[in-house]
């Protein structure tokens, strides 16, 4: 008959490296790394899943929260505040975002004083060699080709989920500006041709 073999109880953490006197051996400079890479991930845990605490209690009305979340919010008053700020400075980006995608139509008087403005710039110019003109993409939204930024441009349609077709270039007739653009140039106001983000080439 075998004798049953002795159980032997394995210790689940490795036991402290010993120095020659009996003493723990110090610590090295990898272990202590790591040590430190640990602690500092287990903090970083702890205050991710904190903040999202906090954020899942300030989008609940104040009247409807519950004394512990109020609580909560009072405890960690630091952390509320900058987490406010941040969802303010959020808002406010979007709401400037929103605000150069809109389109806004100038009063008549508006324009006409402006485009004086402009007539006397260009006229003024003519003395020293012409100007160059550096247009955007809604320069040609008036022939059919899409913008980018604006209310139904590329990067906004995008942004939607929304795909915007694009016309066939040979198909497009030059818009009035691009007609006063030619007209300047043969006259010697315009210098160095035109310089136009859109980049497209329309038949003038």
């Amino acid at each position: 008959m075998r004798s049953a073999s002795p159980r032997v109880s394995v210790c689940p953490f490795p036991p402290p490296v010993m120095g020659d006197h009996g003493d723990a051996a110090p610590e090295t400079d990898r272990a202590k790394r790591k040590r430190e890479a640990k602690v500092a991930f287990a903090q970083r845990e702890e205050h991710d899943a904190l903040d999202l605490r906090l954020r899942k209690v300030l989008l609940i009305p104040e009247t409807q929260r519950s004394a512990d979340q109020t609580s909560l919010l009072r405890a960690h008053a630091t952390c509320v505040v900058s987490i406010v700020s941040s969802l303010e400075h959020r808002k406010a980006r979007k709401a400037t975002h929103t605000t150069r995608t809109e389109e806004r139509e100038e009063s008549k008087d508006s324009i006409a004083k402006k485009t004086a403005k402009l007539a006397e710039l260009i006229r003024a110019s003519r003395a020293r060699g012409g100007f160059v003109l550096h247009t955007g993409a809604g320069f040609s939204t008036a022939a059919g080709v899409p913008d980018f930024r604006g209310q139904h441009g590329v990067w906004t349609m995008r942004a939607k989920g929304m795909h915007v077709p694009m016309p066939r270039f040979e198909r497009c007739a030059p818009t009035h500006a691009h007609l006063a653009c030619v007209a300047l140039h043969a006259n010697k106001f315009l210098k160095h041709g035109m310089c136009c983000i859109s980049q497209i080439r329309l038949p003038v």
